[in-house]
């Protein structure tokens, strides 16, 4: 996520306290996110940045669950206690996961549908 927010705030060309001031969230929050320092901020943190920073609604969420993932290859590893995970949770997780990485290509492209 610290990437995203990173990202999307030279994109509009905003130092942190640019992105603190049009965002209402304080610059020691965004230098942390930024930082990787806090890497589940609230929800109403995300929303306030996803608006300052002109995200579609959600997907600063869909990147903070995309980086708490588990990889697959830790899931069907034969010596891990996931590995009886069943392939329905497996295709769950996979569905989940590209629902995830299209939100985070549409932020990618500016927000584009």
């Amino acid at each position: 996520m610290s990437k995203a927010v990173r990202d999307g705030r030279a994109r509009l060309g905003w130092a942190q306290s640019d992105l603190s001031h049009a965002s209402g969230v304080s610059e020691a929050t965004v230098a942390k996110i930024e930082q990787g320092v806090r890497s589940k901020p609230h929800a109403s943190t995300l929303s306030a940045l996803e608006s300052a920073l002109q995200f579609a609604p959600g997907v600063l969420a869909d990147v903070v669950r995309r980086d708490e993932c588990v990889p697959v290859s830790a899931l069907l590893a034969s010596d891990s206690p996931l590995s009886m995970v069943s392939t329905h949770d497996l295709i769950l997780e996979l569905s989940h996961r590209v629902h995830v990485l299209e939100a985070e290509n549409r932020l990618l492209r500016g927000g584009d549908n």
